[in-house]
């Protein structure tokens, strides 16, 4: 009696796991507009962090201090460590205008940090579908959709709706 209630229990909970196996499978199943979707804001974030990178870069070769990024190079690599800096012979204007180049740089992160959850929310995608198609970028097939309509979006090279629909 004890064995055949077991049994039924074993039964119906493994019953309960395929069927909720099959319901999250089936939850993350994307349709192509989903993924181009999330293929415009990733490819716009993309652009996003590459214009951040070139800015940064700019800002570091414009200043005549940091001898077109060489000056810049030696006091990072000193990391704060004031007998490094000494012994690159750090300047006072080099240092504060580090500083200043370290500055621009956070404030261009804070910058990103606000814009790429403001993309993600963005009705061009949303984040339930964000974080559907997230989840589902883990089956290999949805990757190789997701990979082919991002490749189109690139060869398109049209990121800029995206990055300007939050304004």
């Amino acid at each position: 009696m004890k064995r055949e209630m077991l049994r039924k229990v074993f039964f119906a909970g493994l019953i309960a796991g395929v069927l909720s196996f099959s319901e999250g499978f089936a939850q993350t199943e994307v349709s192509d507009e989903e993924l181009k979707s999330y293929a415009l804001v990733m490819d716009s974030i993309d652009v996003l962090k590459e214009e951040m990178g070139v800015k940064y870069n700019d800002r570091i070769k414009a200043e005549a201090l940091m001898d077109g990024g060489r000056r810049f190079k030696e006091i990072d690599d000193a990391n704060g460590d004031e007998a490094k800096l000494a012994a690159a012979k750090v300047t006072a204007e080099e240092l504060a205008a580090y500083q200043g180049i370290k500055a621009y740089y956070d404030s261009l992160i804070t910058d990103f940090k606000a814009t790429y959850p403001e993309l993600i929310k963005s009705d061009l995608l949303g984040a339930a579908t964000y974080n559907k198609v997230k989840k589902a970028l883990a089956d290999a097939e949805v990757k190789t959709r997701y990979e082919a309509i991002l490749a189109e979006r690139k060869k398109e090279g049209a990121p800029e709706e995206a990055a300007t629909a939050g304004e």
